[in-house]
């Protein structure tokens, strides 16, 4: 009975793995709440000084985000455009604006300058002070995309 249990339990996290794996906006969605954990939690905390400063949480969430971002493009096929056939359900938080599809090319420029900001700054960053200067360069990067290309509930 319990080898039937874990058995199952296993299946279950497997084909939910899969599954997010296929399904683009759940890959995006998945990433954007890594990269919210470390630069919103983890150093925005340090910032603010809610947190000691600690240099591998730093580096570990600036990766996060040039590995994000260097995924993220892909994550917007034809078939996850807001009205299309999505997983997305409509109660979400945020959500993709179609201007993502309507302007590609202004969208991948945004996301290659965050990877440009993110990867410029992260061998700077040595201490608060510097990740102080840092946060607020990322901080407008996102913001850059975030403003023109995400949509939020109301």
């Amino acid at each position: 009975m319990i080898r039937t249990l874990i058995s199952a339990s296993a299946l279950a996290v497997g084909l939910v793995a899969a599954f997010a794996q296929s399904d683009p906006i759940a890959q995006r969605k998945e990433l954007m709440t890594l990269n919210g954990k470390g630069f919103y939690g983890d150093i925005n905390r340090m910032v603010r000084g809610q947190a000691p400063y600690d240099q591998a949480k730093v580096n570990a969430a600036f990766d996060q985000i040039i590995s994000s971002a260097k995924t993220f493009p892909t994550l917007f096929p034809d078939n996850a455009k807001p009205g299309a056939k999505t997983s997305a359900p409509p109660e979400d938080k945020y959500s993709a604006s179609s201007k993502v599809w309507e302007n590609k090319a202004d969208f991948e420029a945004k996301n290659a300058n965050l990877i440009q900001v993110v990867t410029s700054v992260r061998g700077n960053v040595k201490d608060l002070d510097s990740l102080k200067v840092a946060a607020d360069q990322v901080g407008k990067a996102c913001d850059a995309c975030h403003e023109t290309y995400r949509l939020r509930a109301n």
